[in-house]
This record gives structure tokens, C-alpha cells and sequence, in this order.
């Protein structure tokens, strides 16, 4: 509740509203494969889709104000990374993600 309250845009509350119908819709299904939905949708936003969107807008070879590579010092370019389902860490990854999901909703 209190994202909601502290978040002052329309958008950002209506992300919020959306996120939980999503999670009251999971727990009225009551099935585990949508908790599994989650965590790799989950995977895929935080190591895949928000790191093409940061390359978007600085690019490898992005240039800071003073000409100078932006990504330098302490400061790297990421990578996406692309869920593999042959990789035990992607696996691993969602399968621990759906069972907190799982536990939190208690969902079999």
C-alpha cells in the first residue's frame, strides 16, 4: 500500500493496480505453472529486456557530456542475457522465484 500511496503518477499506479490483480488472479487459479509464468517473465524483465532498454539510451559507445565513454571507470556496460533453459542458473532462478510466489500465495 504504500508504493501506492507514494507513487504520484497515473502510471505508475496503474502499474502498480495491474501488478495486483496479477497476483490475486495467480492465487484464484490457484496453479503452479503460472507462478512458473511469473518467474521467468520476472528473468526476462531484470537481466534481458531493462538492460536492452539502458543500451537503448547508452549505448556501448555512448559519449558523456565532456566526450568521454560513459561506460568507463566504474562504470560497465551490461549485457543482456537471454533465458536459456539449457542453463542451470536461469533454471535455478525460476524455479527458487515460482516456489516464493508459490509460498507466498500458497499455491500447491
Amino acid at each position: 500500500m504504500k508504493s501506492l500511496k507514494d507513487n504520484s503518477t497515473s502510471a505508475g499506479v496503474r502499474s502498480s493496480l495491474e501488478r495486483i490483480e496479477s497476483f490475486i488472479q495467480m492465487k484464484t487459479e490457484n496453479n503452479y505453472d503460472s507462478c512458473i509464468k511469473l518467474a521467468k517473465e520476472t528473468f526476462n524483465a531484470y537481466y534481458d529486456h531493462s538492460i536492452r532498454d539502458l543500451l537503448s539510451i547508452f549505448p556501448k559507445d555512448h559519449l558523456d557530456k565532456e566526450g568521454q565513454p560513459f561506460w568507463s571507470g566504474p562504470k560497465r556496460a551490461p549485457s543482456p542475457i537471454v533465458f536459456d533453459a539449457n542453463n542451470e542458473m536461469h533454471l535455478l532462478f525460476v524455479m527458487t522465484y515460482s516456489n516464493l510466489i508459490a509460498l507466498a500465495l500458497s499455491i500447491p
